[in-house]
Parts: structure tokens; sequence; C-alpha cells
């Protein structure tokens, strides 16, 4: 038997196509009891005999496809590692009030271990949308804003996220007075 891939890796939600061509062998079974929506288990009717499956792990899992052959008792068997990189989730930070002029600092980050690269869309008002953190100057042409988050790891795995800024055009209204006598209204 011959495997393609030995072992891949793919992110999480997405699919794993497993390909085996048998060169000798009369039947065949995946030993860890996994379940394919076809070709989980058969005759091979003659050889060379391809065997295609889908797997959709939601973690690193193994598939082990034993091939047997009449007349002989001890199965071959190939294993298919597939690595499951985790969910990406973003934290673009929380949903904010921003004053014109006035700057806002951005902070995205990820539960990712490994560096991503970081896209925030539109790139509208921003100093560089290609960074986790960057700055957003607004100057009163936009009431609100909404950005989409996205960090994408090494293997192109990607999480994303939207954080909404609502823009005030003028400084709040606060009176304070200046003096103040104790004990009247």
């Amino acid at each position: 038997v011959v495997i393609d891939p030995a072992d891949t890796t793919i992110c999480y939600g997405q699919t794993a196509p497993l390909h085996a061509l048998v060169s000798t062998g009369t039947e065949y079974n995946w030993a860890n009891g996994e379940r394919f929506a076809r070709n989980s288990n058969g005759v091979i009717p003659s050889v060379p005999y391809s065997i295609d499956v889908v797997a959709t792990p939601e973690q690193t899992a193994t598939y082990i496809l034993d091939v047997h052959n009449d007349g002989c008792p001890i199965a071959v068997a190939d294993t298919f590692t597939v690595n499951v990189v985790p969910p990406i989730r973003v934290n673009p930070g929380n949903d904010t009030l921003v004053v014109v002029d006035e700057p806002l600092h951005f902070g995205a980050s990820s539960t990712d271990v490994l560096q991503d690269q970081y896209e925030w869309s539109p790139s509208t008002d921003l100093s560089n949308p290609d960074i986790a953190n960057p700055v957003g100057l607004y100057n009163g042409d936009i009431d609100s804003i909404s950005y989409l988050v996205k960090a994408t790891d090494t293997f192109g795995c990607y999480g994303t996220a939207t954080v909404n800024v609502t823009i005030a055009h003028s400084m709040p209204d606060i009176y304070v007075p200046n003096a103040f006598t104790p004990g009247r209204g």
C-alpha cells in the first residue's frame, strides 16, 4: 500500500483527503473504527486499487488502514496522521467611543501560539491595517465604523472578529461649578 499524504496538517474545521493505492490485497478496513461516508471498508476487486476518503477531525487524529490478502493471516497496516491546528480566536478589544481628532489605539490578540499576521478591514482611518495594534484617527467624516480583524497563522489558518467604533463630533458638555456653599441648595 502506498499512502498519500503520510501526515498532513489542516486548520480546524477543514477536511483532509486521504489516498491509498493498494498493489496487493483482497479487502480493507479502517482499524480505528472510523466510518467515512464512502469507502469505509470493502472488497478489493482488482489491483491496483485506489481508496479515497475525506477525514474531518476536530482534533489531531490517526487513521489506520488495514489491508488483508486471502490466504495470508497478517494484515498490512498504514497510518495517516492528520494534525489539526486549534481554532484561532481573535480578540480585537471592546467596542468603543472616540472623539474626532483624538487617536484611538487598537490592540488585537489571538489564542494562537504561533505568530499571526493581522489584517484590519476596511483600512479606513487606520495608521497601518496590517499590524495587531494600529492607531485610528478620525476627522469627523463618519459617525461610526466596524472593523473586521483577521489573524492568520503560518499554516494559513485564521480567525476573525469585529470591533465597532462610534465617533463623537464634539467634546461632551459637563458643567462643573467653580464654587459652592456647603449646606445650601
